[in-house]
């Protein structure tokens, strides 16, 4: 069961509230780690998100968090940059719901997925052993609790091959039947959608198969999955596309407002991976695409023919 199952499970939450909890940015009073992904929602707060646009040129070391600036923008090639995230005030009566995390190298990785392994498979997967989280961080853990080698979640810590290790770690289960990643998304700069599709995800070259939900049934979260009718070069054309374009900023505190209350038509698009792994994409009509695993409302904007024929695809 993920956080959305949970919202369902827990009485009649709306759309609205589901989408507002999977994709609220990372907020500074009592937060603990800022949202994560569709598949990572790690608190609801109320305070101001902290993100900032920036020259691409710029390299940015990540500030403080309780001194981070307000958000500003360049009129030069802009890139985002996505803080830290922020430690847990200790203060008394604040609780709040956690995604699976752990702590190395002064980073934090959230959970995104958790992929089946078949028998014999997990070595091709796991790299070097880090260390052994012992768990037992939850929502009443002080500062002092975050450091390295802790986590919300117990297990050996491996790296995973074929990514780095700044990015993505991963806890195998005891069996080895299910591999757990989790990925570290702030303290970053996305400038490019290459930043991450393809320095980080690797994506071009390495997807086996593309499946799409309509946003109906994605909002109905029934697992129909299709095969959209693409060649391989619209996808790889949609692909090129997707790692050209830039990365923007669409929160309610900046100045192109809340992609979410654009009522924009949107669909959702799953490149399964060589190695087991699924790259999930949000994408809106209007040439937007968000990555399933970036809870910040942190988008790249690939319009053009070759988003236009995939978003077509996908039944809109």
């Amino acid at each position: 069961m993920n956080e959305r199952d949970l919202f369902r499970a827990v009485g009649e939450a709306g759309e609205d509230l589901i989408e507002e909890a999977e994709r609220r940015p990372r907020r500074r009073a009592a937060a603990y780690l800022g949202a994560l992904a569709a598949c990572a929602v790690l608190a609801l707060v109320l305070a101001q998100p902290h993100w900032r646009e920036l020259p691409a040129a710029e390299e940015t070391a990540p500030a403080p968090a309780e001194e981070t600036a307000p958000a500003e923008e360049s009129a030069a090639p802009e890139g985002v940059y996505i803080p830290p995230m922020e430690l847990p005030e200790e203060e008394a009566g604040v609780a709040m719901d956690m995604v699976a995390f752990v702590v190395y190298g002064g980073r934090m990785y959230c959970e995104t997925q958790t992929i089946d392994c078949a028998p014999g498979t997990l070595e091709g997967l796991l790299g070097d052993y880090l260390f052994t989280s012992a768990g037992g961080i939850d929502e009443w853990s002080g500062k002092g609790e975050y450091v390295d080698g802790r986590g919300s979640v117990g297990g050996d810590v491996y790296t995973v091959k074929g990514y780095d290790s700044s990015f993505r770690l991963g806890i195998p289960a005891a069996d080895g039947g299910w591999l757990q990643l989790f990925d570290c998304l702030n303290g970053i700069t996305l400038t490019t959608g290459a930043d991450l599709y393809a320095e980080r995800l690797h994506l071009a070259g390495n997807w086996t198969e593309l499946e799409y939900l309509t946003h109906e049934d994605w909002n109905e979260n029934r697992h129909a999955y299709r095969a959209p009718e693409l060649t391989e070069e619209q996808i790889e054309d949609f692909i090129a596309a997707l790692c050209a374009g830039e990365f923007e900023y669409w929160g309610a505190d900046g100045e192109r407002g809340d992609i979410f209350r654009r009522n924009l038509a949107q669909e959702h698009l799953y490149f399964r991976m060589a190695d087991g792994t699924t790259v999930g994409l949000r994408l809106f009509e209007n040439g937007l695409v968000m990555y399933d695993g970036l809870a910040d409302r942190v988008l790249v904007d690939a319009r053009g023919e070759a988003f236009d024929a995939v978003f077509e695809a996908c039944g809109s």
